[in-house]
């Protein structure tokens, strides 16, 4: 894992040197690579390529950006195939030990789209041909390593963060459409951020750069479910398919060398499997942190014992990271603004404190259960979609819709209106009713067009009902929030790289080719994998429904004093007119007299609010002195 930039200068250009934009782009992301930065330009080209390195896979000489053959090459992120991939070229003299150095003969020999299919990992890079004088910037298959790009009047820009433009772009403004599209439904569009002009690439996606302009924007891979099933095979025979294929993945994700490595740990089946599967392979005791909630002891938000027993079970040591309401209320803006998004619960400082306590034990990689859910259908909102049954109570608010739903024309062309979408809408509802009249105006109902259109052409690669939900959530939901504000931003803002096993190409090869009844039914999820890893994990956890990891409302487990101080600061005016603080105030202070039901349910709502401002202040100081003004 790496903070990777490239600048790639058109006729016009910009009056900085290349090299010293790309310096300072990097050192607004030092904590993704803080083992070495280089920059690597190209003068006569108008190209500079930028990389911080996080060292994990080579030696010292596993520097990037890698020049060979005329090719310049900055890669984040792990190809876990390399060594096969490797293979293919005998006799070939290897410039480092880097596992992202084959991508260039790959090039050079398939072209890009045949090389982009051969990889199997977690990755995205710029690939620079001095030859052709062409760049591409690709991501992996479910967007877990983001990339972002910007056209200029002097170029185009690329970074692995959007915090890495704020040197650069002296004009950078809030994109309003984006923000009243969050506040409706939580997720952005695939292509548009927070920050007007600047988009992310998606995931599966490669843009094409000529001569410092963007010419094309090609998707090598999405998210799809073919219509013949793997229905024919034994329940043995899937099994055995399943658990092979997974405990390769776990295998690949595990360092090589001396790396300090560890999983994280809940009380969940798809954290105990990795744990489980990593501890039979492993010589030594696997470390695993789990996040513990003093405040919230015996409540269902309580799963350190359930943990505890996990560890033991696997002669693991667990380091538990406490999280009280203090450090929640003191850190939210911190992990907000390192998820570089809008979250809707105190799980993301949770998530963000871990990794920090991963750190300071010098581990650089952790194994995580994200992509068990969505490679083996683990939501209860899929339930809800396939098959009419309601979720858990913490699952409300979040995934399954709690009240009156936000009234948008966005979603009409949609073939139906996944549940999860239609939680969102009952969030956004509430959420639009503390912002001011103007901008609701000027928002509904059509600030979500784009997301609409996103999901419109995801959901064509199901077959049934959950599947479509799934793909429209693998292009909205799961790259925008799982993994990039909970699993990158938190992780890597303490130079932590997280590894997924779940969503290992040859794992998702097979489970997409299963039938949904083997996946879930109305009272079970995750049925052929629960029953292929009985072995990994305790019968307490093979035989627990699905939890999501969420944090208790903080409302609830705050002192009457501190929610009153910190909705105080909930209230100062941010970025102009957008919020009604004065509604803001009172719905907040309200919400602490509620039932701690309640307050889960509408925690979404401020959260949003909270995520508006924080971004507000990190991205844009002042909210760019306004928002009229912005808007102007």
């Amino acid at each position: 894992m790496c903070a990777i930039v490239g600048l790639l200068r058109n006729r016009r250009g910009w009056r900085e040197p290349l090299k010293v934009m790309a310096s300072k782009m990097l050192a607004e992301m030092a904590s993704r690579g803080p083992d070495g930065s280089c920059v690597v330009e190209l003068p006569r080209e108008g190209v500079a390529l930028g990389h911080n390195r996080l060292a994990i896979v080579g030696g010292e000489d596993a520097v990037q950006p890698i020049v060979s053959d005329g090719i310049t090459l900055a890669a984040n992120g792990e190809i876990y195939n390399w060594r096969e991939l490797r293979a293919e070229f005998p006799g070939r003299e290897w410039k480092t030990g880097s596992d992202c150095e084959v991508l260039i003969p790959l090039y050079e020999k398939h072209g890009i789209a045949r090389m982009l299919e051969m990889l199997e990992g977690e990755f995205a890079f710029i690939l620079h041909d001095s030859r052709k004088r062409v760049t591409y910037a690709a991501r992996d298959r479910f967007g877990i390593k983001p990339l972002f790009h910007v056209g200029t009047n002097g170029g185009v820009l690329i970074a692995s963060t959007l915090r890495a433009f704020k040197p650069v772009l002296l004009d950078m403004k809030m994109n309003w459409e984006v923000l009243g599209n969050c506040f409706a439904v939580h997720y952005p569009p695939l292509r548009d951020t927070i920050i007007r002009g600047v988009e992310s690439i998606p995931p599966g996606n490669c843009i094409r750069i000529k001569d410092g302009d963007l010419v094309a924007n090609n998707i090598w891979w999405r998210a799809s479910y073919p219509v013949e099933k793997l229905d024919d095979l034994s329940g043995a025979e899937v099994d055995e398919m399943l658990r092979d294929a997974f405990v390769k993945a776990v295998k690949k994700r595990i360092p090589d060398k001396k790396v300090g490595w560890c999983t994280a740990l809940s009380g969940g089946f798809d954290s105990s499997a990795v744990l489980g599967v990593a501890s039979r392979l492993s010589r030594d005791p696997v470390d695993c942190f789990t996040v513990v909630f003093p405040d919230a002891k015996g409540s269902a938000y309580d799963e350190l014992e359930i943990a505890r027993r996990t560890a033991r079970f696997n002669g693991a040591r667990l380091f538990e990271v406490p999280l009280c309401a203090d450090q929640v209320v003191d850190s939210l803006c911190s992990a907000i603004s390192a998820g570089e998004g809008f979250c809707v619960n105190g799980h993301i400082v949770g998530k963000w404190l871990l990794a920090s306590a991963m750190h300071g034990t010098e581990k650089k990689v952790v194994l995580v259960g994200e992509g068990a859910d969505e490679c083996l259908f683990g939501y209860s909102h899929l339930k809800v979609d396939m098959f009419g049954e309601g979720g858990s109570k913490l699952m409300q608010g979040t995934e399954t819709p709690v009240g009156e739903l936000l009234a948008m024309n966005s979603f009409e062309k949609l073939p139906y209106l996944p549940s999860f979408l239609m939680a969102k809408l009952s969030t956004g509802k509430k959420v639009f009713d503390l912002l001011e009249k103007e901008f609701t105006r000027s928002m509904l109902p059509y600030c979500a067009d784009y997301l609409a259109e996103d999901l419109q052409h995801a959901m064509v690669g199901g077959v049934d009902k959950a599947e479509k939900t799934m793909c429209a959530w693998l292009a909205s939901a799961f790259p925008s929030y799982i993994c990039k504000v909970l699993g990158d931003g938190c992780e890597m803002d303490s130079s932590i790289e997280g590894r997924l096993p779940f969503l290992d190409t040859k794992l998702w090869s097979i489970a997409s080719k299963l039938p949904t009844s083997m996946k879930m039914s109305k009272t079970s999820e995750k049925i052929a994998m629960r029953r292929a890893l009985k072995d990994f994990v305790t019968p307490e956890i093979r035989k627990r429904p699905k939890q999501p990891f969420q944090a208790p409302p903080i409302s609830a487990i705050c002192s009457k004093q501190r929610w009153s101080s910190f909705v105080e600061w909930m209230a100062t005016p941010c970025g102009g007119d957008v919020v009604d603080n004065t509604k803001l105030r009172d719905f907040m202070l309200e919400l602490k007299t509620k039932s701690v039901e309640e307050q889960a349910i509408n925690e979404p709502v401020w959260m949003l609010i909270a995520s508006y401002k924080s971004l507000a202040y990190s991205l844009f100081g002042e909210c760019c002195d306004g928002a009229r003004k912005a808007r102007e």
